[in-house]
């Protein structure tokens, strides 16, 4: 049950950091992201780990290309 909730979090924070990167929120979309790493690294989550760290990495292009 416990697995399934960590899941649930680390897909809803990945969910709020993509829809604050397509609103050009991008620090936000960052933390997000990068709480949603962490739920999925703490539960084990590697596939989620994966997409996320995916993710983040665009965000973190984005942030260096603009600043």
């Amino acid at each position: 049950m416990e697995d399934g909730l960590i899941k649930g979090e680390a897909e809803a924070y990945q969910g709020l950091g993509t829809c604050e990167e397509n609103v050009l929120n991008i620090f936000y979309a960052m933390g997000h992201l990068e709480t949603a790493l962490e739920k999925a690294t703490d539960g084990n989550l590697e596939e989620n780990e994966k997409h996320i760290s995916k993710d983040l990495v665009r965000v973190y292009q984005t942030i260096a290309v603009q600043f």
